[in-house]
């Protein structure tokens, strides 16, 4: 658990400190009390997220990457360059308007919506777009997948009924991903690229599909030791299943 790590460290205070005031916010589901959806509002997913505001209380950018001291450190300097950006484009600069949507989409620090509003005001064919285009069917993606879970699993529910509201929840993000893949829809870069390949592994595995599950292999793997257990187990699956084919 990072609170008994990284946040646990006497380095955590002495270096973070000279950057950041670290503001706690823990979602309760108390009836009435403030600022009770800020998770959810400024993108959270899950517990614990850290995000880096400015003094005026927006997001500059979210944690994505190791929890250490040096990585959220990392997270720091961008959130400096995002406010640099903010200052280009409030002189007149329109390139880093491009280069702040895309460092945006990067650090998970804006809303599909707003995103997607942002990105049609951008008439521009460089690289940089196609990578912003990337990032932003990763945006997509989680997007659809978030309203998708709104709907088909309530908060109140009960215990047998969100069982099976989540396995059917599960079905529909392995339709919602293959169709994604037919469609040409595929997030590039992030961690959303990631996710979506492991929920393509997941559902190519349920369909039997031994060339998807082969390439959502390759595609998930990103080294992490924890991981290869599980991926090596669904190389032997794709094994299992030309095998299949065959007969």
């Amino acid at each position: 658990m990072v609170e008994g790590g990284t946040l646990s460290q006497a380095d955590f205070g002495k270096e973070l400190g000279k950057e950041v005031i670290l503001f706690c916010h823990f979602t309760t589901r108390i009836k009435g009390r403030n600022n009770e959806r800020l998770l959810r509002e400024v993108g959270g997913t899950s517990f614990p997220s850290f995000f880096i505001f400015d003094a005026q209380g927006r997001v500059l950018g979210k944690h994505q990457g190791q929890r250490s001291i040096d990585g959220f450190l990392g997270t720091i300097r961008k959130a400096h360059e995002v406010i640099q950006l903010q200052n280009r484009i409030a002189a007149g600069d329109k390139a880093a308007s491009i280069q702040l949507l895309r460092l945006k989409l990067e650090m998970g620090a804006i809303l599909f919506a707003d995103a997607k509003r942002l990105r049609a005001k951008i008439e521009d064919t460089s690289e940089t777009l196609s990578i912003i285009d990337g990032l932003l069917a990763g945006l997509a993606y989680q997007d659809r997948l978030s309203k998708l879970r709104k709907k088909m699993i309530p908060r109140q529910l009960d215990p047998k009924l969100r069982r099976e509201a989540i396995a059917k929840y599960q079905q529909a993000v392995c339709a919602l991903t293959i169709e994604c893949i037919e469609n040409g829809q595929i997030p590039k870069g992030g961690r959303n690229e990631i996710s979506f390949w492991r929920n393509a592994m997941f559902a190519a595995n349920s369909a039997g599909d031994p060339d998807l599950l082969e390439k959502a292999i390759q595609k998930s793997d990103t080294g992490n030791s924890r991981m290869k257990p599980y991926l090596d187990g669904m190389r032997k699956r794709v094994q299992e299943l030309r095998k299949k084919q065959k007969k």
